[in-house]
């Protein structure tokens, strides 16, 4: 539905007086930029990674454009049972139960609904979650992942900083991102990051510390290419 012209109003106010955060959710609300999470030249029977797939709208909404194979990563037992819920006799749609990063155990997460995170504290219920190895998980299954969108509320540093310098990264094609700016050290550990992305992949597009896409230099990852 289009934005009254109240609501345009206050988001410029916002974004006048705000950070670089408030500007981003401006230009992304008014000009509707939502339909970018779903657009994405990937072929049929590729791999799709969805890190921090909540209650699996972002894998559902890719599913009616994009007939390919799904793995959802959920940690929240609450959530993953949504999940399960919406996604029964899918077998192009692996759930998994474990929050994907760097390293191997059980973490903390704080439990805030959408804002759920193994990284900040928030107030409220902590919930024991596992976690497992990006590299890991990569090597186990053998494939190649034709794009992996993450949005794990700041665990996004330590998942891309343990896939970006490894032998591994090559094997990731484009990258949909949230980063979050409330995580430790934010500002220097994205320009390291994004220093490091240069290296493979170029920006699409941004809108800063809200959404943003990498894509690889290298051509797309057809079904064959995804293969181990």
């Amino acid at each position: 539905m289009p934005m009254t012209l109240r609501q345009k109003f206050s988001l410029i106010c916002l974004a006048l007086g705000g950070d670089a955060n408030a500007r981003s959710l401006m230009r992304w609300r008014l000009f509707r930029c939502d339909r970018l999470l779903h657009d994405h030249p990937v072929a049929p029977g590729s791999v799709i990674y969805d890190v921090g797939g909540y209650l699996g709208d972002w894998t559902a909404a890719m599913r009616e454009k994009h007939p390919c194979e799904y793995h959802v990563f959920e940690p929240h037992p609450e959530a993953f049972k949504e999940l399960e819920s919406r996604f029964p006799g899918c077998p192009e749609v692996h759930l998994h139960e474990f929050a994907l990063g760097r390293g191997n155990g059980c973490v903390a997460l704080s439990s805030d609904a959408e804002g759920s995170s193994i990284v900040t504290p928030r107030e409220g219920r902590i919930v024991e979650v596992r976690l497992v190895d990006v590299c890991e998980f990569l090597r186990k299954h053998g494939h190649r992942v034709a794009l992996m969108k993450m949005n794990i509320e700041g665990a996004e540093y330590e998942l891309l900083e343990g896939l970006l310098w490894s032998d591994l990264r090559d094997r990731v094609g484009s990258l949909l991102i949230q980063f979050h700016s409330g995580a430790p050290d934010a500002a220097a550990r994205y320009s390291a990051i994004e220093h490091k992305l240069r290296e493979t992949h170029e920006l699409a597009w941004r809108y800063p510390f809200l959404w943003e896409l990498w894509r690889p230099k290298s051509a797309k990852i057809t079904p064959d290419q995804a293969k181990p």
